[in-house]
């Protein structure tokens, strides 16, 4: 999981005060492998995975396949919905 954010992105703070501080955003998370990347400083990165606004939210196989994105601030329901979208499906 890719978090692709700006250091004067409001809209990035509040995902780190209102979502990624609950519960089970928190718990949900500890099955991805999560990077914040500052698209300002890296610039590179957001344009390999042509990210245009912040945050936007890359997930990825362990191949580095993208699996599903999230553009914009989504409250905490829908980000979730969003974490549960990009696991691998159950055996």
């Amino acid at each position: 999981m890719i978090d692709f954010m700006t250091s004067w992105c409001g809209w990035c703070k509040k995902l780190d005060d209102e979502v990624y501080t609950k519960p089970d955003v928190m718990e949900m998370s500890t099955r991805f492998v999560c990077i914040r990347v500052d698209a300002e400083q890296r610039s590179d990165l957001a344009r390999t995975y042509a990210v245009d606004r912040y945050p936007t939210i890359i997930f990825l196989d362990p191949t580095g396949l993208q699996t599903n994105r999230v553009d914009g601030y989504v409250p905490a329901q829908g980000f979730l919905e969003g974490m549960r979208k990009s696991l691998p499906p159950k055996r």
